[in-house]
């Protein structure tokens, strides 16, 4: 072994710098474009956007997968004791409400105040009052009035948001 210490040692690290080049392309080329969302990538514009838009709505939809109201709490910089206070109500539903699911995020809406986080049926009745943001890739209404578009990286959208189309 000690005569191939060398080229033991040459090998491990060129092997060492070929993986840690690879790790970083798949990290800072590869996933943001595969993998976007779960990047968070978009939501410190959508969260600017919520920071503007909510005074002029009662009530903000949003869905309740991946968890977005940690990601909403923390790009609008929502009040942490009024977050804490928020989520000792999930807590109390989880364990009553819902004994059977296994996690927090399985509820089926959660509120932060003036957001919900909840599923969306195309089929509900929408409010003007109300601003609803939803993937593109759920069926949308068709009485939807289109307030905004939120595009990934490949210039797809992603996330529209919308309100009542009130003709």
């Amino acid at each position: 072994f000690a005569k191939h210490a060398k080229t033991v040692l040459v090998i491990f690290l060129l092997f060492s710098f070929i993986s840690l080049a690879s790790f970083f392309h798949q990290w800072l080329v590869v996933y943001p474009i595969s993998h976007p969302y779960g990047m968070a990538q978009g939501w410190t514009e959508v969260s600017r956007y919520l920071l503007e838009t909510k005074p002029n709505y009662q009530q903000i939809y949003l869905p309740e997968r991946l968890e977005l109201q940690h990601l909403v709490a923390f790009y609008t910089q929502y009040p942490t004791l009024d977050f804490q206070k928020a989520s000792k109500v999930w807590w109390s539903d989880y364990q009553n409400k819902y004994p059977d699911i296994l996690y927090l995020d399985q509820l089926p809406s959660i509120s932060l105040s003036p957001y919900q986080f909840t599923s969306f049926d195309k089929n509900q009745k929408l409010s003007s009052s109300s601003l609803y943001l939803f993937f593109t890739s759920n069926p949308l209404p068709d009485n939807r009035k289109t307030v905004k578009v939120f595009y990934n990286l490949k210039r797809e959208p992603w996330l529209e948001a919308f309100t009542a189309n009130e003709k």
